[in-house]
């Protein structure tokens, strides 16, 4: 038998966390020629430990969930480098069957011998143990094509960031079922796994049973023991099947994961001691230039003074304190430095440390930069620019952009970092900023303490006094990291700005300003009706820099309403109210809200429409049990129970976190002065999606935008949503209020004068952009200055979300592009992005045209621009039936559009050329010609097509040739349209 050449591929992230990578390393290595990995984004060490077991990892800087075609054909890609004969698709949480060795050679010979494309095969789901299977609820039901025979063709169809996606190429279309050999897929055989899966999944907004709650739910269990020789070696395991467990039950277990499964992946540790105004200036300066989606940011007090304690408590800043011990703050100062930087990196929950200083500033992509250099077995450094009170070294520039925080000098300074910047990597000798995997630090043992006398042990060292000769510290700790083979790299392309001696050269801050309030604790009453305690004014007894609001402050009459403008005038420095979900209206719309759910009316068969919408406005929903959480499963809740002192560091904790999110939001929106993007969303009575469509454009990798919602005369809830994301957003979305429907074409106009983007994307609010829309599209424009719109393939997809298939037209570009423009509308207006001085020239959307008023804007355009096509899926239209288009009445109105342009644009003739026609007479009579073989079967478009050709007759200036040829085709549609005209 012929030796078949198999090169298996896998995404994997933290596998290692998941207890996924040694078994499928193990069981699949010895029967593959090859394995392919693309990590996405893992943390955990899991594609550090892949670098040992295969040459070919590609590392994804930042987990991208929803990318995973992407991924697959970036594997495919590097797999089809090796020459395979067959590609075999495993995820890290998978092994093959028992005898796979010989197995698979023989599917090979199978495929080749009868002409098979693919081999599909069935997936075994071990449930909660090692060895038994679930056969409910679908679970035995999983079929996937998982060896695929390499041809030419073989590719990807960047298609959808939907959850679920074909996971096997569009061109393995001959596909055989194998029944006896299977796939043992272990991402269900623990709770931790079920709990990643659940959680994930939910966070995406998932719901419903098929679609999330059988992950966890077991009421239905069914179970099997998988037979020992369907294993490989080493596998099976005799034991007894789980127990079921009731609902309840499940999801108590998978919260129990909540905090792993969202934990930073990065901890940014700051030392701060004693001066207030660096502190905020620091923290103002990661918030701007740093991405904390997946990141924790915070100080370490290093012996601070109490103003400084104070400044981080009143303004929820999160902080750990440190004080040495005694006689320990006598000693060199840089000896309590390196300590506190140790305790810091002891505290941190992400799986790398970014330890920085609080006289630094930063650039853009300071630390994505970093990222992309680390390779799993460096540490990396910024570089840095140097303000010049001390000498700088051999890679430190030395430039002034300010000494202090107060002449710093931001926007030169980030001029000059564009002209610096570069893709060098040099082995160096600069500490700080310091980006490290914790592993590497811990095993090290992170900083020495303090600076070491030369020729002492680094790993158990004399530490120096001061005045002495001695090691610095941070060169001590990379000592150690190169024992370790551990390198020291320095990245050109990540700026930080150094202001020597910061606040070790200022005085210590006195006394500040007094924040005010910053969270509103809102309730009809917040003490208990018997002046007991209860969760209100616990939490205003012990949580900083709140007010309480209840209607002994401001009355019973329309307390909502009175809590507000109380807040407002009294208080206007608060950012974030906490309220009884249940018993009181929603307090303020335009402000972060955190609704505490106590009362169950659900459960108690008394449901309230006030809580309801409520729960439906808040940006954030607490509750104080999972039993009420269970009640209402469309919501994500924090389980905060009622109790006192244990419960406290949670609330502070969660009051942090919304405030850090509050003040990020601001600092990324106050840092441009007009965006780059301005997406225009028309909408009306869409309340079952334009939540997804809002986060579509929250979720893009390109942040430099603005999204004007035009809210046209909804009727529903669509408003609601719509301003909860807008107070989310902070700065970032505008809403424009219309008492009645006008149509899009208005509406998108009214949006069009709000806009200040350099280009225009337009969003139906039941559709979806791909994450990577905008950046894809201004990459393409920056890149290509003299194209003026841009437009791609698109999926389809259902009211659930469902793919249901692509729009991706292979050839439709230069003079096909427009020929084709001149027939039919081939740009789905949610595909677009136009630079807007475009706009300004040809004028606003026509409100005449009400179903095809982007196609009339097209072929505008395309009088006074070059249009480029991007032959990939960027957006996903949704087809449901509350659509606002109708396909009947949108071909007639485009029918009506295409002779409106040529009849009554002057400009038609500049589009004929483009198409390539070399006079009017050609193009027109091939425009008619392409019409009626287009409609020809549809009365009411040939109706339509009549009344242009009598259009066409009217005009005095047509040719002659145009004029015989649209008379004759004017009989032909006669006799469509009449029958018994052609019979006589």
């Amino acid at each position: 038998m012929n030796k078949y050449s198999i090169v298996c591929i896998c995404q994997i992230y933290n596998e290692i966390e998941k207890g996924n990578l040694d078994r499928f390393i193990h069981y699949i290595k010895p029967i593959v020629d090859a394995v392919v990995i693309y990590d996405d984004g893992s943390t955990d060490g899991s594609y550090e430990h892949m670098l040992t077991v295969t040459p070919y990892v590609i590392r994804g800087v930042k987990n991208n969930f929803d990318n995973r075609r992407r991924h697959k054909q970036r594997l495919l890609t590097e797999a089809l480098k090796l020459s395979p004969h067959f590609i075999l698709w495993l995820d890290a949480d998978e092994v093959l069957g028992a005898n796979t060795a010989e197995n698979l050679q023989n599917l090979c010979q199978f495929c080749i011998q009868n002409d098979f494309d693919g081999v599909s095969l069935q997936n075994i789901n071990i449930w909660r143990s090692k060895t038994w299977k679930r056969l409910d609820s679908l679970y035995d039901t999983e079929w996937f094509v998982r060896l695929w025979r390499v041809t030419p063709e073989i590719s990807f169809d960047q298609r959808t960031s939907a959850l679920y996606q074909q996971p096997y190429p569009e061109n393995l279309r001959k596909i055989v079922c194998v029944t006896n050999f299977k796939v043992l897929h272990y991402g269900f055989s623990t709770i931790k796994n079920l709990a990643y899966r659940y959680l994930r999944y939910r966070s995406k907004g998932q719901r419903g049973y098929n679609m999330l709650d059988r992950l966890i739910s077991e009421e239905t269990l069914v179970l099997e023991q998988v037979p020992e020789q369907e294993f490989p070696e080493g596998l099976w395991l005799d034991e007894d099947p789980p127990v079921a467990m009731s609902f309840f039950e499940s999801l108590s277990e998978v919260e129990k994961y909540r905090e792993a499964v969202f934990r930073p992946q990065y901890s940014i540790i700051c030392l701060i001691d004693k001066d207030v105004e660096w502190l905020k200036f620091i923290y103002n300066q990661v918030l701007k230039y740093t991405d904390l989606s997946d990141k924790e940011f915070y100080f370490v007090t290093n012996n601070a003074t109490e103003v400084v304690l104070n400044y981080l408590k009143d303004n929820y800043i999160p902080h750990y304190i440190y004080n040495n011990i005694p006689n320990q703050p006598d000693e060199w100062y840089i000896n309590n430095v390196y300590r506190a930087y140790n305790y810091g990196a002891r505290k941190a929950k992400g799986d790398f440390l970014i330890f920085i200083n609080s006289y630094m500033a930063f650039s853009p992509n300071w630390l994505e930069n970093m990222l992309k250099v680390y390779n799993g077995t460096n540490c990396v450094t910024s570089r840095l620019v140097e303000s010049g009170k001390l000498t700088s070294g051999l890679y430190e520039i030395e430039k002034n952009f300010g000494y202090t925080y107060n002449s710093y000098n931001e926007a030169e300074f980030n001029k000059y970092v564009a002209k610096i910047i570069e893709e060098l990597h040099p082995d160096s000798r600069l500490y700080m900023p310091l980006l490290i995997r914790k592993q590497h630090f811990d095993l090290v043992g992170g900083y020495p303490e303090g600076n070491i006398i030369p020729g002492s042990n680094i790993f158990s060292p004399q530490l120096a006094q001061k005045g002495e000769a001695n090691i610095s510290g941070d060169k001590v700790l990379i000592k150690k990291l190169l024992i370790h083979t551990i390198k020291h790299q320095t990245s050109f392309d990540s700026i930080v700005y150094h202001f020597q001696c910061g606040e070790s050269d200022s005085e210590p801050t006195k006394s500040f300003a007094q924040p005010g309030a910053r969270i509103a604790i809102c309730n009809d009453s917040v003490t208990g009706s018997m002046g007991e305690k209860v969760l209100w004014d616990f939490l205003l007894d012990n949580c900083p820099s709140t007010i309480g609001v209840d209607t002994r402050i401001v009355g019973e009459n329309n307390f909502s309403l009175a809590a507000k403008k109380y807040i407002d005038s009294q208080h206007p420095e608060v950012s974030v109210v906490l309220q009884n979900a249940t018993c009181i209206d929603f307090v303020d719309q335009e402000k972060f809200t955190i609704a505490f759910l106590q009362d169950d009316l659900r459960q108690m068969g008394k449901p309230s429409l006030q809580q309801e919408r409520n729960l439906k406005l808040a940006h954030k929903l607490v509750t104080n049990s999972i039993q009420t959480a269970l009640s209402y499963p469309e919501y994500d809740f924090e389980i905060i129970p009622i109790g006192v002192e244990e419960t406290l560091s949670q609330w502070n904790e969660l009051f942090q976190k919304v405030l850090q999110d509050i003040s990020w939001q601001h600092s990324r929106v106050s840092n441009k002065s007009k965006p780059i993007v301005s997406i225009i969303m028309p909408t009306y009575n869409q309340d079952q999606f334009i939540a997804q469509s809002i986060q579509s454009v929250i979720e893009q990798t390109f942040t430099d935008w603005e999204l004007i919602i035009v809210n046209d005369g909804s009727t529903d809830n669509t408003v609601d949503i719509i301003r909860k994301y807008n107070t989310y957003c902070y700065g970032k979305i505008k809403i424009i209020n219309k008492e009645v429907n006008q149509g899009i074409a208005l509406a998108i106009n009214d949006g069009l004068r709000a806009a200040r983007g350099k280009y225009f994307c337009w969003l139906s609010s039941d559709d979806l952009f791909t994450s990577n829309k905008l950046e894809k599209q201004v990459s393409f424009l920056e890149l290509y200055s003299e194209y003026g719109m841009v437009f791609s393939g698109y999926d389809w997809i259902d009211e659930k979300g469902n793919y249901l298939g692509t729009i991706i037209e292979k050839e439709l570009e230069g003079a096909t592009l427009y020929r084709t423009l001149l027939v039919r509308d081939c740009i789905h207006g949610c595909s677009i992005m136009i630079r807007r001085e475009y706009l300004d020239e040809v004028g606003m959307f026509n409100p005449d045209f009400k179903y095809a008023q982007d196609y009339d804007m097209w072929l505008r355009l395309a009088t006074n621009l070059n249009i480029a096509y991007l032959s990939e899926s960027l957006l996903k239209g949704r087809i449901h039936s509350k659509a606002g288009t109708n396909e009947g009445k949108n071909e007639i109105d485009a029918i009506h559009v295409i002779f409106t342009f040529i009849l009554n644009n002057t400009a038609s003739t500049r589009l004929f050329e483009k198409a390539g026609f070399d006079n009017s007479i050609d193009a027109l009579t091939w425009i008619l010609e392409r019409l009626y073989d287009q409609f020809c079967n549809k009365n009411e478009e040939l109706m339509q097509i009549k009344r242009g050709i009598e259009w066409i007759l009217s005009n005095r200036n047509i040719p002659e040739e145009v004029s015989n040829f649209s008379i004759m085709l004017d009989k032909k549609i006669e006799c469509k349209l009449n029958p018994q005209i052609n019979q006589t």
